[in-house]
């Protein structure tokens, strides 16, 4: 019987203090919105004790930590698939990098200066370090025929890019 009594003086005290509320408020649009708030206030005191009786607040309590664990795996999931982006463009750079600096290495060695390289890799599904092309710009020099044809040759036995990847320009 005493939680019967301990309600209702909850219910009284939280309509007491809604309309104190509502005549403190000024005269607008605000008021509706107030009245709303209050009101989902009022249907939580109503049916508060009958949830009880139910069990249904350790329903909802579950149910609420069920969700937000959900949600917060998949936040985890999505920043793995962005870190995962990441590190796969950080290797992508890098082996870039590397390359370009062997192919430099490469063309030094044969006697060729070259003024800029790059390294291109394939957008195929599941080739993600493949080398699709390679762009050389050379330093215009006599007599480098020889030696632009064994760094493509180089770059076709070690690389294994097809010789029409192979774009060798020669600046003037």
């Amino acid at each position: 019987m005493e939680a019967v009594f301990s309600w209702i003086r909850n219910l009284v005290c939280g309509l007491c203090l809604f309309q104190i509320f509502m005549q403190l408020l000024p005269e607008g649009n605000f008021r509706k919105y107030v009245r709303f708030f209050c009101g989902l206030l009022l249907l939580l005191l109503v049916f508060g004790p009958l949830m009880e009786a139910a069990h249904m607040a350790e329903r909802f309590e579950k149910a609420w930590r069920l969700e937000s664990l959900r949600e917060q795996a998949r936040e985890i999931r999505r920043e793995a698939e962005g870190m995962e982006e990441l590190r796969s463009g950080k290797i992508r750079e890098a082996c870039r990098g590397e390359l370009e600096r062997q192919i430099e290495e490469t063309a030094r060695v044969l006697g060729v200066s070259l003024e800029r390289v790059e390294v291109d890799f394939s957008d195929a599904e599941g080739c993600e370090l493949q080398v699709a092309g390679v762009s050389l710009q050379v330093e215009e020099a006599e007599e480098q025929g020889q030696k632009l044809s064994a760094i493509k040759k180089e770059l076709l036995e070690v690389y294994q890019i097809p010789a029409e990847h192979i774009t060798i320009s020669i600046q003037e």
